[in-house]
């Protein structure tokens, strides 16, 4: 759930508050370019304010989908930082968004329980792979990409 004040804000708790404040900032600082360079400093000034407004939301989204895989948070700032930062980014449209697929993945997936698997197969695509998975009664084809995995089609088979 999104914490906000006017549904257009992201409202920051105070464990995310102080890394994302030190951790955009950090950031900022390895831009070559002067405008991105000013974008994440008015991200860093929000971050310090405790609250993100609706037009940074997507750069907050963007940065920390950089930088939570390489475990910086986790090595600088310890564990519960980490955790914190990504619950926050659970919280931007991006993260409920690969949240959503995610639980309509695992809720397919539930579908195949108890059936027997006729096929596992990986087919590569211009972005990412294709699993198909198919049983006696269905088929059902994943998307996986670098936005994320999500359901691109299941299919009953016979009647």
């Amino acid at each position: 759930m999104v914490t906000t004040r006017d549904d257009a804000a992201l409202d920051l708790k105070p464990a995310e508050q102080a890394v994302l404040t030190e951790e955009v900032a950090a950031f900022a600082q390895t831009l070559s370019d002067p405008a991105n360079r000013a974008r994440y400093g008015q991200l860093a000034a929000a971050a310090e304010q405790g609250r993100v407004p609706a037009d940074l939301i997507g750069l907050l989204a963007a940065m920390l989908e950089l930088i939570l895989p390489t475990q910086r948070i986790r090595r600088v700032h310890g564990p519960e930082a980490d955790r914190a930062l990504t619950a926050l980014f659970y919280r931007t449209p991006r993260g409920a968004e690969l949240r959503r697929t995610t639980e309509e993945v695992n809720a397919a997936l539930a579908a195949l329980r108890g059936q027997a698997l006729e096929e596992l197969r990986f087919a590569p695509t211009p972005a990412g792979q294709r699993l198909t998975i198919a049983t006696s009664e269905c088929s059902l084809a994943l998307v996986i990409d670098r936005a994320g995995v999500r359901v691109e089609h299941l299919e009953v088979v016979g009647g």
